[in-house]
């Protein structure tokens, strides 16, 4: 068994304490088979890998995956016992969760994943995990309070792992959206994209939690529009395949959205490493933090608010009608919507000026001109 040495966790972070009616408050005495099987998730992961065109492929450490990638992975993130709990209650919970439709490749098709969002009322001043959690979604059931009361700490941990790991950036990182989803076997899977900007702003943290089944996280680099001053191809491309095991966060930093895509490939049966309650169910929790109150946000010819995307060299606003629902009303395809945002990009030099560790993307202090293209909704 490989065992990767993952990154250690500073102990300011909120007290856990949830029971499943199950477990005793007193401690369990371990046998010697308890005492040697391996109990952390980084003892049955595997390790990171780095896949170029025409080289070979490179295994990694965890603490090696900054060095190539804009993320950061840290396994064992929270108590064993919260990460157990929290899971069997999503499993409870996504019996009600739904895929929905999406726009790709000029039709209509459904995620081929199920997902639910939730909206965590703290602002970002409230470290301490005070707010409440609310469903984004209200056509799903009321959750489990005890699922919302989690979901709550989780978050207020989550934001001091990132500001032990990057003291004094601005503005401070608090999680007030939480998406989670559900993959149910081998071929559900979320196909390379980066996410939608519109409520998030640019260069946003955004920190995934896996529980469950081990999977492929597969971060990549965007085919870059070459300048002609520039002369790129496929070979520069690069892509780190991390296993994500139970209990594992990775931290998707700065301009991770803008130069990078990300993935949970499909794959065989036998690739997947089973986890012992669930088995080959994988869920995802990726909380994110809301800026939408300190801009303003256009709406498309459809009437809906537009979409912050960064294409070719810009940032710009799309629509993003394939988001809708279909609530027995004929889908339509998207508009042509396309306006580029200034704004977005003055503030993506002030907050990559802001960070203590420089990432590998370089912002002028001018806007790159405006790449025309097919607008990207399957993204």
């Amino acid at each position: 068994i490989k065992i990767s040495p993952g990154t250690p966790v500073s102990s300011k972070k909120r007290n856990f304490s949830y029971h499943d009616g199950n477990s005793s408050d007193k401690k369990k005495k371990r046998s010697l088979v308890d005492v040697l099987r391996p109990q952390g998730a980084s003892s049955f992961s595997g390790l990171p890998r780095l896949c170029r065109p025409g080289k070979q492929e490179l295994i990694l450490q965890d603490s090696d995956v900054p060095k190539h990638v804009p993320c950061e992975v840290i396994r064992d993130v929270l108590p064993r016992e919260t990460a157990d709990r929290c899971m069997i209650l999503l499993k409870r919970d996504a019996l009600s969760w739904e895929s929905h439709p999406w726009y790709i490749y000029g039709k209509w098709g459904r995620t081929p994943r199920t997902t639910k969002s939730f909206r965590l009322s703290a602002s970002p001043e409230t470290t301490n995990g005070t707010g409440t959690v609310n469903e984004v979604e209200n056509n799903c059931p009321s959750s489990n309070p005890e699922l919302l009361k989690i979901l709550d700490d989780i978050a207020a941990h989550l934001a001091s792992v990132v500001s032990d790991s990057r003291p004094g950036r601005q503005p401070p990182f608090f999680p007030t959206l939480a998406l989670a989803n559900r993959y149910a076997d081998h071929t559900e899977n979320a196909g390379a994209h980066s996410d939608f900007l519109g409520e998030l702003g640019p260069r946003p943290i955004i920190v995934g939690l896996s529980l469950g089944a081990c999977r492929d996280f597969v971060i990549s680099s965007k085919p870059m529009q070459p300048s002609p001053k520039q002369n790129t191809s496929s070979s520069d491309s690069v892509s780190v395949h991390i296993p994500m095991s139970h209990n594992s966060v990775v931290i998707m930093w700065g301009e991770c959205q803008e130069r990078w895509n990300h993935s949970v490939p499909a794959c065989s049966e036998k690739a997947i490493q089973r986890h012992s309650i669930v088995g080959a169910e994988r869920y995802s929790l990726t909380f994110r933090m809301s800026r939408s109150g300190q801009f303003k946000r256009p709406r498309c010819r459809c009437g809906h608010l537009a979409e912050l995307k960064f294409r070719g060299a810009s940032y710009r606003w799309i629509c993003a009608a394939n988001r809708r629902k279909d609530k027995g009303k004929t889908l339509q395809a998207p508009c042509n919507f396309d306006e580029v945002s200034e704004w977005a990009w003055k503030e993506a030099v002030k907050l990559a000026a802001g960070e203590s560790q420089i990432s590998n993307a370089s912002f002028s202090t001018t806007p790159c001109s405006a790449v025309q293209g097919p607008p990207d909704h399957e993204k």
